[in-house]
């Protein structure tokens, strides 16, 4: 599973959530040198929403 090879690879998952009946879309986010960001988005055609309480 992805969130296990991030941890595997000392990356702060703090957050995951799963849920099995949601397809829902990953982004990941590289920040370069000068302070800009660059967005990744992957998202299964038949992707939905799903509501999730955000612990902060």
């Amino acid at each position: 599973m992805l969130s296990d090879v991030l941890k595997q690879n000392n990356v702060d998952n703090f957050g995951d959530c799963f849920d099995s009946t949601a397809r829902t879309t990953l982004t990941l986010v590289t920040p370069s040198a000068e302070g800009e960001s660059e967005f990744m988005f992957f998202r299964n055609p038949r992707g939905r929403f799903a509501s999730l309480r955000i612990i902060t």
